[in-house]
């Protein structure tokens, strides 16, 4: 059959490996639904149209979302390498660059795809220097710390409050679409105070989260920094890569 980007002149794109990391809770208004029984089944089965008819798959899925992965894989005859902290082709010769807890098991997917596509050992340590804008990333402002994260789902919002430690004022944002309370959660417990912006357009609006949540509104993030940056020495921007950006 030809595809949608075949059609639209679009070459085709051969693939060597796919690569699936972990599958959470993101987006469930519109991948949730389907023919799987629950909600991270049917994102898992959507994450899984990736895999081609015998090309091989890496992943770091677990649960319900590795039975869907594991299926699949099957069903298109493709070997499935799934991870493990005991195996070779999962080892780390030197932790990776990027901050964060989560980023072990992300950087051990990482080097296990450079391996099967046989790529050499220089390439793997190349690969653990990468570096990644908006995530964990510390700016400093003479005796300021802003601290920038794109946590936008529950297990990006975790994972963030997992590698941090101290106190910090919140200044959050997020798309309206966002299951809100999930976001904040995990990160309620670090902050001191609270504060809202829009990331922009289809985002939150600011005074319906302050009145929900409490905290202070704000109508511009120019204004939000301003205000934030003078209350604290650590500042925490997160809940919308659209507002990290």
């Amino acid at each position: 059959p030809v595809d949608n980007n075949t059609k639209m002149g679009i070459p085709a794109v051969e693939v060597a490996l796919t690569v699936l990391t972990n599958v959470d809770y993101d987006h469930e208004a519109v991948i949730g639904v389907g023919p799987e029984d629950s909600i991270l089944k049917n994102i898992a089965l959507e994450k899984a149209g990736a895999i081609r008819a015998g090309v091989t798959v890496v992943t770091a899925a677990k649960g319900e979302g590795l039975e869907v992965i594991r299926r699949v894989a099957l069903e298109r005859e493709a070997d499935l390498y799934e991870l493990g902290l005991e195996q070779p082709l999962f080892s780390l010769p030197k932790a990776p660059k990027l901050k964060g807890v989560h980023q072990l098991e992300n950087a051990r997917v990482a080097v296990a795809a450079l391996r099967l596509l046989g790529q050499d050992e220089a390439a793997v340590l190349a690969a653990l220097e990468a570096t990644w804008p908006g995530r964990l990333e510390l700016l400093r402002r003479r005796e300021k710390q802003i601290w920038l994260d794109g946590a936008h789902n529950p297990a990006g919002a975790l994972a963030l409050a997992m590698s941090l430690t101290g106190r910090f004022t919140l200044l959050f944002g997020a798309m309206e679409r966002k299951n809100v309370p999930a976001l904040l959660e995990p990160l309620l417990p670090l902050c001191d105070s609270l504060h809202f912006v829009s990331p922009g357009a289809l985002g939150a609006d600011p005074n319906g989260l302050a009145a929900r949540f409490g905290g202070i509104a704000h109508d511009s993030l120019e204004t939000a920094l301003k205000v934030t940056l003078e209350a604290d020495a650590r500042v925490l921007i997160a809940g919308s890569l659209y507002l990290i950006g």
